[in-house]
């Protein structure tokens, strides 16, 4: 009876498991442009999100990368750096660092988006984010953060 027990939980546990790795590809909201008959696809608005655009001819990646930085941070030069869970990292010298000042409480907005060419498209589809860096400010990510992106790329990867 205890045996019993014990598989019918482990079977529970197994199942919600694997439902909870499954439902990331139900968090992308889809959408199809009226004229140029473009669908998108996009993850929720996180310190990380992915849209992925399907035309006739083309398929393209974003990526966008954004903090909330209490105090203004002005870095000499603009780029973006991410680092990934095997220790190898993607630099963007010179990429466009947009930045808004929101409240006093909040302080500024720093956001960046990048087109990802099929290899770097790859690896967010294979590796885990553990850290980016614009604006000069570093964003540690945590490890249910990173899987979520790899799921979301992962999940664009077989839209159509």
């Amino acid at each position: 009876m205890r045996k019993r027990y014990w598989l019918a939980a482990l079977f529970t546990l197994l199942m919600h498991v694997a439902s909870a790795q499954n439902n990331y590809c139900d968090d992308l909201s889809r959408d199809t442009d009226a004229v140029s008959k473009a669908i998108s696809w996009r993850s929720p608005d996180l310190n990380i999100s992915l849209k992925s655009t399907l035309t006739d001819t083309t398929v393209q990646v974003w990526a966008n990368f954004n903090i909330k930085q209490q105090s203004e941070f002005i870095a000499e030069e603009n780029g973006l750096f991410i680092r990934f869970d095997d220790g190898k990292s993607l630099r963007f010298f010179g990429q466009r660092v947009t930045r808004k000042y929101i409240s006093a409480r909040e302080g500024f907005f720093y956001e960046t988006s990048l087109l990802l060419n099929p290899k770097n498209y790859e690896w967010f589809k294979t590796k885990k984010i553990t850290k980016f860096q614009i604006a000069g400010v570093d964003v540690d990510i945590a490890d249910d953060l990173a899987v979520q992106i790899e799921s979301y790329a992962i999940c664009m990867s077989g839209m159509k």
